[in-house]
């Protein structure tokens, strides 16, 4: 199986309020998607085959070069 790998570099303009952990991240994202597809694709897409064969995997923010 291949993978992309997609860091993202972020350069915040005011304080955090919730660490970048990993759920917070993928929660983020799947609102995102909602927002822009619905929620039944969100389920099809996302969600549904998760636990068996996820579409994106997040882990926790990181500081620079760690």
């Amino acid at each position: 199986m291949n993978y992309t790998i997609y860091e993202l570099k972020l350069k915040p303009t005011s304080p955090w309020i919730t660490d970048l952990t990993a759920d917070t991240i993928f929660g983020h994202l799947c609102w995102m998607y909602r927002y822009l597809y619905g929620e039944e694709n969100l389920k099809k897409d996302i969600l549904n085959a998760y636990d068996t064969q996820p579409t994106i995997i997040v882990s926790n923010g990181f500081p620079k070069d760690h």
